[in-house]
């Protein structure tokens, strides 16, 4: 894009390294156009079992989850799990905004016809303030679409989706691969990144897959975006550079 081209080739390697190693990303958030959040991810630490712990409250209006499924997110800070990881999209200020669980380097249970080691989602979470969904399932009055919020729930769950794409191709995997919860907001949203499923697992979900091409695509789409951030942040629509506010 032309915003990109607009950057120095110095700068422009330097932000591709902090972009893909999770280390300086903007976060625009919806119903605050002039104010990006600069994030980060980084790995989970057993400190973050309180604010984990924490995030049930919000968590328990949703319908696929009850205590032992709290439990489970609350676990994976504070046991070792080998050959699995956890990270966080986080301010630093320490304000979180989302979580991801995968295992880096796994045989693929899948038959395709195609050999090889995956890299598995085993679970994306979005923090309870800004999941819509709780908002929704939490309000006593009439049932109604809730639009608000949904796209910075979507939003959230891309940084870490690419960031787990990314890893991917540290690990050396072949494809990036998850079996997706029967929850409709994740299939629409998994289906949006990585295209149509390709079989059902034992248990009846969805499976998804991509392999190396569609992973650089992703990342390529992914630095652009962020480098369009950077050097034109766009307010409703309208260019606006040096308008809005970048915070931690």
């Amino acid at each position: 894009s032309s915003d990109v081209a607009r950057a120095s080739p110095a700068e422009t390697t330097r932000l591709l390294g902090l972009n893909c190693r999770g280390e300086s990303l903007f976060l625009s958030l919806e119903g605050s156009p002039n104010v990006v959040p600069q994030v980060s991810v980084e790995r989970i630490t057993g400190e973050d079992t309180v604010m984990m712990t924490k995030w049930y409250n919000g968590d328990k209006y949703l319908p696929y989850t009850d205590q032992a499924w709290s439990d489970w997110w609350v676990q994976r800070c504070q046991l070792f799990d080998p050959g699995c990881e956890m990270y966080k999209l986080k301010t630093d200020m320490g304000n979180t905004f989302g979580v991801c669980y995968l295992e880096r380097n796994i045989l693929d249970r899948h038959e395709f016809g195609k050999k090889g080691r995956i890299t598995l989602i085993r679970g994306l979470r979005v923090a309870p303030q800004f999941n819509p969904h709780v908002d929704r399932r939490k309000t006593l009055s009439s049932i109604r679409d809730f639009e608000s919020g949904e796209a910075t729930y979507t939003k959230i769950l891309t940084l870490l989706f690419n960031h787990v794409v990314y890893l991917s191709l540290r690990y050396g995997s072949d494809a990036v691969s998850v079996n997706c919860p029967k929850i409709f907001e994740f299939e629409r949203f998994y289906e949006s990144v990585m295209g149509p499923p390709l079989a059902f697992d034992q248990r009846g979900r969805r499976y998804y897959r991509i392999e190396s091409q569609d992973r650089w695509k992703i990342l390529r789409k992914a630095f652009r975006h962020q480098v369009e951030i950077r050097i034109d942040p766009p307010t409703n629509g309208v260019p606006a550079t040096g308008k809005r506010k970048i915070s931690s």
